[in-house]
């Protein structure tokens, strides 16, 4: 019964096809033994209908519309090897991935692989705009006996807001043998943000980002902090890969006085690799523009390259990456110092773990290695040196659900950066707790 109806539902695909490419769409080469292969296939003469495309394709048609004639003809013939090859390749063409996935749906079930073609019944309920497709599509996974599985309708807006309070042991980063002495101080923070889909969702669709966060001491005001930015980003599929590419803005200020203004570029791509371990790859090229003369030095450009794995199993995830960042900044001419570099190469090597300990209580793991060292020799005073840093930056946080949307977090992270050059080498620790709430 299932594979009679399934035949019947195909057929009228087949015919809809074929009206819809008319002989007048094309005016190629092989139009001839095209238009002759479409009226084959509707007088249900297959066989000459395969003979027809195929010397149509020997011919130089190579559009769309005949890959799916040869496909369905392929179907048709009982060739569902040839089928399913063809299909796939046009799982690649948007127009036509919707009905592919389908057709890889019936061409599945013809040859018993039930869980193939659940599979691909609902892609094609998904990955596409025609309402009678997952209708149809609906109706073949109900025969076959599995539920139809949606993912939930994305929110327009999405977003967070966060504040909390913490207590810094170094913030001023340095040794207490150069000329600054390390102080302590505690702080107050806020941050948030939100993103909201102008058009589509996450197969295809434009997103909208907002950010801010501000960070206040409660003596050592010179080192208040705050940035904030937007940002719009494409989501769209090629193949396997679910790729985002955008643009971002951010503003940064320091001492309550303006101090960055950054322009960046970026493009993800993110693809399966096994059931429960995804690929993620990132690049993000900035231009960093110097508000205040004082820091017109560290004005530039920066590029990141990112390379990293996520992996889910059970109540557990974890997340490892390589960053390679590459900067061309102005760097330091002066009289005491006649040139300093502020141009460093940086490899950095992270692993963060989540770990769900309940229902309500979750700890993240987070471990960073950085290796610094910087395009030219500092000529100072004191002599010729290439400046090298090392930094390792380790912390645990244990987060607190309190309502579906509600979370405390307490943290700490302790720092340890070594350097070449005396002053930059420190020790630092944060301590912290806040307050987030999700919507």
């Amino acid at each position: 019964m299932w594979v009679k109806k399934a035949g019947v539902s195909f057929q009228t695909f087949c015919l809809v096809t074929v009206l819809l490419f008319s002989p007048l769409a094309f005016a190629q080469s092989g139009l001839d033994h095209f238009n002759q292969g479409v009226k084959a296939a509707k007088a249900g003469n297959h066989q000459k209908a395969l003979i027809q495309f195929q010397a149509a394709k020997k011919l130089g048609l190579n559009t769309a519309a005949l890959k799916y004639n040869l496909a369905v003809t392929y179907f048709q013939l009982e060739q569902y090897e040839a089928a399913e090859k063809a299909f796939i390749e046009l799982t690649k063409v948007r127009k036509f991935k919707q009905i592919a996935y389908f057709n890889l749906g019936l061409v599945a079930n013809k040859q018993n692989r039930r869980t193939t073609a659940i599979k691909y019944f609902r892609l094609a309920d998904r990955e596409g705009d025609s309402h009678k497709i997952r209708v149809l599509a609906a109706e073949a996974l109900h025969r076959l006996g599995a539920p139809l599985i949606r993912p939930a309708k994305h929110k327009a807006w999405i977003g967070s807001l966060s504040a909390g309070i913490a207590s810094d042991s170094n913030v001023t980063q340095v040794n207490n043998t150069g000329v600054r002495a390390s102080k302590s101080d505690n702080y107050h923070y806020l941050s948030g943000y939100g993103a909201y889909w102008l058009q589509g969702g996450r197969n295809a669709g434009t997103r909208l980002f907002l950010y801010g966060y501000s960070q206040r001491y409660a003596t050592e005001s010179s080192y208040n902090f705050s940035q904030y930015g937007m940002g719009v980003a494409r989501y769209d599929r090629l193949g396997d890969w679910r790729l985002r590419l955008g643009g971002f803005w951010n503003e940064i200020t320091l001492w309550d006085k303006s101090y960055q203004r950054i322009l960046s570029g970026e493009l993800r791509g993110e693809k399966a690799l096994s059931k429960n371990t995804r690929l993620q790859l990132r690049y993000r090229a900035s231009d960093i523009d110097e508000l205040d003369p004082t820091y017109e030095y560290l004005a530039g450009s920066r590029q990141r390259f990112r390379a990293g794995t996520i992996t889910r199993l059970g109540n557990k995830r974890f997340r490892v990456y390589y960053q390679l960042e590459l900067n061309n900044r102005k760097d330091y001419v002066g009289t005491t110092n006649p040139f300093i570099s502020y141009s460093p190469t940086r490899h950095s090597l992270r692993a963060t773990g989540w770990l769900d300990l309940s229902r309500l209580w979750t700890l993240q793991i987070d471990g960073r290695y950085r290796y610094s060292h910087y395009n030219q020799a500092d000529i100072r005073s004191s002599g010729i040196t290439r400046r090298e840093d090392r930094q390792i930056r380790l912390s645990a946080q244990l987060s607190r659900e309190l309502d579906k949307n509600i979370k405390v977090n307490m943290k700490y992270m302790t720092i340890n950066n070594r350097s070449n050059i005396a002053i930059e080498s420190y020790d630092r620790s944060i301590t912290s707790i806040d307050i987030s709430w999700a919507f």
